[in-house]
């Protein structure tokens, strides 16, 4: 599982729309188009998105490895 496959809505602040984005396109900042025309630049400043979607990868990989050993 990769978590930065993850959809969030994230609000138009021109209409409202509740556009489907990936944590993936907030980790990179890209700029998206909402269906009214009105362009969005996402935006991690502090770097909390990229780091939270690292560790939440690598605790998930973790847990896989846990798992497999588990009942040896």
């Amino acid at each position: 599982m990769d978590i930065s496959k993850q959809k969030i809505d994230a609000p138009c602040p021109a209409c409202g729309h509740k556009n489907s984005i990936t944590l993936a396109q907030v980790n990179r900042e890209e700029t998206i188009t909402c269906l009214c025309g009105q362009r969005i630049q996402l935006q991690d400043s502090d770097g909390s998105s990229k780091r939270a979607t690292q560790n939440i990868n690598r605790a998930m990989t973790d847990l896989k490895k846990a798992l497999k050993g588990f009942g040896r």
